[in-house]
């Protein structure tokens, strides 16, 4: 019986993107192709332990005592290095609607059956790390909201958030400007976010008046990781 390398099965609230503030069940499973040096999750992407897609939703109904959450999210690491139909059916049959939060890298093209764990997704959340993206994800996929983090993470160039941007299968647009985790308690933590926020609020402007842009792709919303003012995983 095929197993899921999982790092770890929680509730909370949503803290960022486009369903920020759902009460939401987080799976998120191991591993994970890139080694972000801002990664929130650190080594914990990469660790984790083998699990079927049964045990995956026994674990997390017993999470839930029978009160459901609103949504599903699988994450990670890179969770479509792993998710596939049979994962994807068994959460939302008996826990909620999935959605998926991914770096969309091509090398998830690797995976035969990205197409099909994409289409019933609820929500793909694509935040990108790097130029090479996956074109089953940006091509032949449903529509996608594209989260950007601020500093600009990899080899991304503003010039390459607005190609992005025109694309027709992008949806919603997120500026999000990184949170350091000791922000409340390290002076360099709380300037380095302010930063961080000020340069999002610039590149907002910035793209605001973008010529090449269509006028809805213009709009770009400027949205923090609430979970961690919050204090909450």
């Amino acid at each position: 019986m095929k197993t899921y390398q999982v790092s770890e099965i929680f509730r909370s609230v949503q803290g960022e993107g486009p369903e920020v503030g759902m009460d939401a069940l987080f799976i998120r499973l191991a591993g994970c192709n890139l080694r972000c040096p801002f990664c929130d999750e650190g080594t914990r992407a990469h660790e984790g332990g083998p699990m079927t897609a049964e045990a995956i939703v026994v674990h997390a109904l017993g999470i839930t005592h029978g009160d459901r959450p609103e949504r599903v999210i699988l994450t990670g690491g890179e969770p479509l290095l792993q998710a596939d139909l049979a994962l994807m059916t068994a959460l939302r049959l008996n826990i909620a609607p999935v959605s998926i939060e991914t770096n969309g890298s091509d090398e998830l093209d690797h995976n035969p059956e990205l197409l099909a764990v994409l289409m019933v997704a609820e929500r793909v959340v694509v935040s990108p790390k790097s130029k090479r993206l996956s074109r089953v994800l940006l091509d032949r996929g449903p529509l996608v909201d594209l989260k950007v983090l601020v500093p600009l993470p990899g080899d991304i160039e503003p010039d390459d958030i607005v190609e992005l941007a025109k694309l027709p299968s992008v949806r919603d647009l997120y500026l999000q400007p990184v949170t350091p985790r000791d922000w409340k308690d390290n002076a360099i933590g709380a300037t380095l976010f302010r930063a961080n926020a000020a340069v999002a609020r610039g590149l907002q402007l910035a793209l605001a008046v973008e010529p090449s842009l269509p006028a809805n792709r213009r709009h770009w919303r400027v949205l923090p990781q609430t979970h961690v003012w919050m204090e909450m995983r």
